[in-house]
């Protein structure tokens, strides 16, 4: 496919022009104004273009307009934050949203879903044009299942409310209030069940939300203690069976022994501590308190098993067909040489199907549960690429890679320009850290082409494979990254209907 004539730069939204009369409409916080939306943030939220500033509201999706009420303006950016009085125009797609708890509805507040009042096509569509717009991508098609509600095989909660009227729930964006989300629609049905068992056993046993101790005074005093027993809960189902993981803010909790051995509904339930503060929910360590320690799953027909700090992917299913194309060409035919390397390879899945067709499989994983299950030393990937480098041998015919959010980064993308292999395939969650890792690389890689995985339905995330190849004559020099097709706002892709 030809490069798009599309001047536009990535990290940017086309808004509507503007005339006169809103060029000077001043924004203030607490007035209410009217809207026109035309474009999706990386969070689901409607964007519109007022007096200058980007405007983000909930609830709103691109072709929208509506009354908002300006909630806060920010002070050094051209960004402020609305929400909806009335909606003056829908989407054509626009449908009932079926979950009580989503913020449309009057008493809901979780903005976990918030593209759910739109069909799934309507939601690939908007999808599309968020990568196109904001990051400069193109994709050849949205692989998705007929799952829409009841998919997520993994949920991390956070424990809120009062003793004898708890509940699970997970913070609202850009606050530490807690919506409720004990029977969240997207939630497997096993794992719907065992939240309401959870919530209605803690409640019978009166144990307290835990609370961290509140910073000390400016001399270092001490305010108070931390307070309370259970802070968080992981759920893991390989649909069946239901590993559960406790967790809380202190070592010294008897009541979560006695709370495990109450609970009938999980196949093993495990005990972690996360006493830190901040946003993190997953424990340093786990012990299991009763019934089967692991998961056993299946994913690309490779067997997988899940501990209870272990990783698993939200959507297998989908999931699935992204680790097949990681490791075949865009076309979907197979892959073979004598060498080939497998970062952040998680829980083996790509490193399994790699080994059907290499000689040779290199693996890194720096999460110590997942590279025991592998066999290796848990290894940063900038220390694993170091190795490879030191050792001196030839570059390996495929690197595929399936960095966490913030991406490869500068230092694993020089190394990877170093190395040289002849073909490099990454996955990624987030398209913002992509969109700098393909500009960083682009000195010595070209791109095939990019798809997208709609690993989690109903929000604005998906899950994104790109395949390059290594340019015939590649060059360290980043002032030619200008010129790369990777550091184009299109990118030039091999389209090809075959499917893997």
């Amino acid at each position: 496919m030809s490069a798009s004539n599309n001047k536009q730069k990535p990290g940017r939204n086309t808004p509507p022009r503007r005339n006169r009369a809103q060029k000077r409409e001043a924004l203030l916080e607490g007035s209410a104004i009217e809207i026109e939306v035309h474009g999706l943030s990386p969070q689901g939220d409607g964007i519109a273009t007022v007096a200058g500033r980007e405007v983000f509201v909930p609830d709103l999706f691109p072709g929208e307009n509506a009354t908002v009420r300006i909630l806060d303006v920010a002070k050094k950016r051209p960004l402020a934050r609305a929400r909806v009085l009335t909606r003056t125009q829908d989407h054509p797609d626009r449908r009932p949203v079926p979950c009580t708890h989503h913020s449309s509805h009057p008493e809901g507040e979780c903005s976990g879903c918030p593209l759910m009042a739109l069909g799934p096509a309507a939601q690939h569509a908007l999808k599309r044009d968020q990568l196109r717009q904001r990051y400069g991508f193109e994709v050849d098609r949205f692989e998705s299942s007929d799952a829409t509600l009841g998919y997520r095989y993994s949920a991390k909660r956070v424990v809120a409310g009062q003793p004898g009227a708890l509940f699970l729930g997970s913070y609202r964006r850009d606050s530490h209030r807690v919506a409720v989300m004990t029977d969240c629609q997207v939630d497997h049905p096993r794992i719907r069940e065992c939240t309401q068992e959870l919530v209605e056993v803690a409640n019978r046993m009166g144990l307290r939300a835990y609370r961290p101790a509140p910073p000390p005074e400016t001399d270092g005093t001490p305010i108070g203690p931390a307070i309370g027993d259970l802070r968080y809960a992981w759920f893991k189902t390989d649909g069946e069976g239901v590993l559960l993981t406790l967790i809380t803010g202190e070592a010294q909790n008897p009541t979560v022994k006695e709370l495990a051995q109450a609970l009938k509904t999980p196949s093993g339930v495990a005990w972690s501590i996360q006493s830190q503060a901040g946003n993190s929910l997953r424990g340093n360590a786990a012990t299991m308190l009763c019934g089967t320690p692991k998961l056993n799953l299946k994913l690309a027909d490779q067997p997988v098993e899940v501990g209870p700090l272990g990783f698993l992917q939200p959507n297998p299913p989908v999931a699935e067909m992204a680790y097949r194309d990681l490791t075949c060409r865009m076309d979907g035919s197979p892959l073979d040489g004598a060498h080939a390397c497998d970062l952040y390879a998680g829980a083996g899945v790509t490193t399994a199907l790699l080994r059907e067709r290499f000689t040779q499989v290199s693996v890194c994983e720096s999460h110590p549960e997942s590279a025991l299950a592998l066999g290796i030393a848990p290894l940063r990937a900038e220390d694993f690429l170091a190795n490879l480098e030191s050792a001196g041998h030839s570059a390996p015919a495929l690197m595929i890679a399936n960095p966490p959010r913030t991406g490869l980064g500068a230092s694993v993308c020089s190394q990877l320009l170093r190395i040289g292999p002849q073909r490099l395939h990454i996955m990624s969650c987030n398209p913002g850290s992509l969109r700098r890792d393909l500009d960083a690389l682009a000195p010595g890689f070209e791109i095939e082409g990019m798809r997208a995985y709609d690993t989690l339905p109903q929000t604005a995330h998906m899950e994104l494979v790109v395949w390059l190849r290594q340019t015939a004559t590649p060059t360290t020099n980043s002032a030619n990254s200008q010129n790369s097709p990777l550091a184009s706002p299109s990118l030039r892709s091999a389209r090809s209907e075959s499917r893997c």
